[in-house]
């Protein structure tokens, strides 16, 4: 299979950023409505709250 090909035929990986939370999450899901089988990860992203006040985050790559 050519690199072309195989290009055009991969699936589109999209991503966002959501606040650690289930509920969240969930609505975050809901909203854009992913599907599980569409879930390729769910990060966790460690807040920082001496530098910038940053919360903690989820960073979920889909499927789109």
């Amino acid at each position: 299979m050519s690199a072309a090909k195989s290009i055009r035929n991969a699936a589109v990986v999209d991503e966002f950023v959501t606040d650690a939370t289930v509920e969240a999450l969930n609505e975050a899901l809901a909203a854009r409505a992913i599907t599980p089988d569409r879930i390729i990860a769910v990060h966790y992203l460690e807040g920082v709250s001496l530098a910038n006040g940053a919360r903690p985050r989820y960073r979920v790559l889909y499927r789109a």
